[in-house]
């Protein structure tokens, strides 16, 4: 067996052959570690699959369901390979997070509203060896979001479980903030008042507005992929926020796909080789075109009413001088001092014309 195989292989040991980038090494144990990481990276790249073909059928098997096999799993292939290379060691091997999925597919299953992340670690513990420890919250949360697709670095607290996963959307809204309409947010109009593009790997941050920055996920053949097949997708349909996949897929569909504006998205750093990924964004934004908003909402009302407040008349003169100043630096302080010089004529007519009329009444007093 190769030292690739033996990687990608289910781990029995209790160990993992790969750990994190600052465990202590031996040189020989440093060497293997990083010619490890390259055929990861090298395997990303090039789109093929880290885990063997019968891990991907019993992983799709958890979360998809037994008899409905997909292509969405490759997404989940790859976050295990980010997990495994950031988190090294307290990453689970291969067998365990078989193992550990389908332990939190069936309990999420059977939520009954009340359950907390302490609930899911004693499921998750029952059948653990004694010799790998106890699970700490933090490993069960972080099984959670790879189960759900996002990134292992999301925040995480003590809320009921399905209270915590839809509060990251402020899902369900508020009823001000609930609308039934289509997206029709665009690049134009996110530009055209000054909003920061922030490209962002994570789903869940998508259409997030933090201050002056909007985050967009950067889409790319793999998360499209897995994005269409979001809505199968178990776990997400026992926590409500099934849809999320179509919706992020219909919204950039809005964004850019249907506006012909990939050329300003690849500027933006909002998709890699468009050239090469042209067919597979146009199949899957043709497939998810027409979903509303549900889970993302609220973070499109949001978003209009920031565009409405900087479209009123004193933040757009405010934008106007800025863009100004910044596109024809000569052009603004050329008018800016024909400002001052204007206004220092029209007060010194003033000053003469009083100067003259005192002048006067002094003439004309008894």
């Amino acid at each position: 067996m190769s030292e690739e195989d033996a990687l990608m292989q289910p781990n029995t040991s209790g160990t993992d052959n790969l750990r994190g980038s600052n465990a202590q090494r031996t040189p020989d144990e440093l060497d293997q570690y990083l010619s490890q990481l390259n055929k990861i990276l090298t395997r990303k790249s090039s789109g093929k699959s880290i885990m063997k073909e019968e891990v991907l059928a019993q992983l799709n098997s958890s979360i998809y369901g037994i008899n409905l096999a997909s292509s969405s799993i490759l997404g989940y292939d790859h976050e295990y390979a980010n997990w495994k290379m950031r988190d090294g060691p307290e990453a689970p091997g291969i067998l365990e997070m078989l193992m550990q999925i389908e332990n939190l597919v069936q309990f999420v299953e059977n939520l009954n509203e009340k359950e907390s992340i302490s609930d899911l670690i004693r499921v998750l513990g029952s059948d653990r060896p004694a010799s790998l420890g106890a699970i700490q919250p933090i490993q069960a949360w972080r099984l959670l979001w790879y189960s759900l697709y996002f990134n292992h670095s999301v925040p995480w607290g003590t809320q009921v479980i399905k209270t915590q996963v839809q509060s990251l959307f402020n899902f369900p809204p508020p009823p001000h903030e609930q609308s039934f309409q289509p997206f029709e947010l665009t690049l134009k109009k996110l530009l055209e008042v000054d909003l920061e593009i922030s490209p962002t790997s994570d789903i869940r941050e998508h259409l997030q507005l933090e201050g002056n920055r909007v985050k967009i996920l950067k889409l790319d053949a793999v998360c499209a992929i897995t994005l269409g097949g979001y809505n199968r997708n178990r776990i997400a349909k026992a926590l409500g926020i099934e849809s999320l996949g179509e919706e992020i897929l219909s919204s950039l569909n809005v964004l850019y796909g249907r506006d012909r504006l990939c050329a300003q998205a690849e500027m933006l750093g909002l998709g890699g080789d468009w050239v090469m990924n042209t067919f597979v964004h146009r199949e899957t934004f043709l497939a998810n075109h027409s979903a509303l908003p549900r889970v993302l909402m609220s973070r499109v009302y949001r978003l209009e009413q920031a565009i409405l407040r900087r479209r009123s008349w004193l933040p757009s003169l405010l934008r106007d001088v800025r863009k100004s100043k910044r596109e024809q630096p000569l052009v603004f302080w050329g008018w800016i001092l024909a400002l001052f010089f204007g206004t220092f004529s029209i007060l010194q007519t003033i000053a003469s014309y009083w100067s003259i009329i005192l002048a006067y009444r002094a003439l004309n007093a008894p």
